[in-house]
């Protein structure tokens, strides 16, 4: 009985609305009988490609996240996280029932990093009944700014470790960098992140297809490749740091960067291996 005085007073207390980017208003004092709305919100809406975008919802009403659980449950099935720009989502809540086991998976905060500068147009969707019964709206400014990735040359913060770039929309793509200085020449490397522990011959194709998209993506098609005969000699010309064992594959050169994408082949001593690696462009 209890049970269903309580979803009942849940049901009657949500009435979801669709709301937009722009509704930044909130009442000093919230009427306790407003329905609630969930909204999406962001620290920062406004960002360098690979820094981290910390995503909560949160409520008009300045409920606890604790409460969050029920009154979802209530109301809809399921609700999603879905950028429009990637075709990709994350499921934020859901409900999973049978006979014997009854699962919540709820996610009310997470981080994001964007590999790609775009406006990214972001929406919260609540399903019930396979329809969207709610939707809010968040546009997040990507920018690319830095001398590459989400470094300029002069910082010295966070060297010497991998840092690894979530995305929670798509873990098979999941970049980390290296960042270290050698013989005064500050140096980025860039790997795809083997989050299932692939094979590793698989895995060394999968990260040579996926870097040399990526960078291209970035910058434009590489003014180098394996298939001219001038990339060994400029890789030798312009770059300070020639790791032991590695093929270059293509050159990227921009205003800010050179840029080369490293291939190690499998041998008794070393595993297969791919990796981005740049340096400052010299003036």
């Amino acid at each position: 009985m209890m049970k269903n005085i309580l979803y009942c007073f849940l049901c009657a207390l949500l009435i979801f609305g669709c709301s937009g980017s722009n509704s930044v208003d909130t009442p000093v004092d919230p009427d306790p009988n407003e329905a609630v709305v969930f909204k999406l919100s962001a620290e920062q809406v406004k960002v360098n490609i690979f820094d981290p975008v910390k995503l909560s919802i949160v409520d008009n009403r300045g409920l606890s996240p604790l409460l969050y659980s029920q009154i979802l449950k209530a109301t809809c099935d399921s609700m999603v996280w879905d950028v429009k720009d990637l075709n990709e989502r994350m499921l934020v809540f859901a409900q999973k029932k049978d006979a014997s086991h009854e699962e919540t998976v709820l996610k009310f905060t997470w981080i994001q990093c964007f590999y790609l500068p775009a406006v990214y147009e972001t929406y919260l969707l609540g399903y019930r009944g396979g329809k969207i019964i709610s939707r809010d709206t968040l546009r997040i400014d990507v920018t690319n700014e830095r001398d590459f990735l989400y470094r300029s040359w002069g910082d010295l913060d966070n060297m010497g470790y991998n840092i690894g770039h979530n995305n929670s929309l798509n873990k098979n793509q999941e970049f980390c960098t290296f960042a270290s200085k050698e013989d005064d020449t500050p140096t980025l490397d860039l790997r795809l992140f083997n989050v299932v522990n692939e094979e590793e011959s698989s895995f060394s194709r999968k990260s040579e297809n996926e870097l040399y998209r990526f960078i291209s993506q970035l910058y434009g098609q590489p003014q180098y490749t394996h298939e001219s005969s001038e990339l060994i000699a400029k890789y030798n010309e312009l770059f300070a740091v020639h790791p032991e064992a590695y093929t270059p594959i293509a050159c990227w050169l921009t205003k800010k960067a050179k840029i080369v994408l490293l291939k190690r082949n499998a041998s008794e001593e070393n595993i297969p291996e791919c990796h981005i690696h740049a340096e400052p462009l010299s003036k």
